[in-house]
């Protein structure tokens, strides 16, 4: 009777450790390897989320402040009205497009107060120069907020001014 119990616990523990330990281990193996991937695909998707939405974010502060350089600018144009207050919103609109303003629009404008520093005062200035900066400006605009410009040139942009 012992040998039978020796023998049933042997064929059993020998059972336990080729049938079931491994199937064990392998089912956990899978479990943690199918977790792994899951965090690692919910890492992933929520970087994409997050850069979605950082996207968003730059792209309707862009727009908010080319508004606003575009509304401040009009103070270099001849016709335009210039108020008190207009000399301070072009300074900060020109400083919020320091820091959020792509690179060919920041040089875009930079081009444009040169031409305003270096010829306002003197007999070769040209509003028609002005007004093409001014255009190249907006263009460069459009073109950084991914809007489509096939069909529009500096030459586009009217300038309308209205007699008092």
């Amino acid at each position: 009777m012992e040998n039978l119990l020796i023998v049933i616990s042997s064929v059993l523990l020998s059972l336990f450790f080729t049938k079931y330990l491994p199937s064990y281990f392998n089912e956990k193996a899978k479990n943690l390897a199918t977790k792994e991937d899951i965090e690692g695909i919910t890492t992933k998707i929520e970087n994409v989320k997050f850069e979605v939405d950082n996207n968003k974010f730059n792209v309707n502060k862009k727009k908010d402040i080319y508004e606003q350089i575009t509304e401040s600018l009009n103070i270099f144009i001849s016709g335009r009205s210039l108020s008190s207050s207009d000399k301070e919103k072009f300074y900060k609109s020109y400083s919020l497009a320091w820091l959020w303003a792509s690179e060919e629009v920041v040089e875009k404008l930079n081009i444009f107060l040169e031409y305003q520093i270096e010829k306002f005062n003197m007999c070769d200035y040209s509003q028609e120069k002005a007004k093409e900066l001014y255009s190249d400006i907006i263009l460069s605009m459009r073109k950084d907020l991914n809007l489509d410009i096939k069909n529009l040139t500096i030459n586009s942009y009217k300038f309308v001014t209205f007699n008092k």
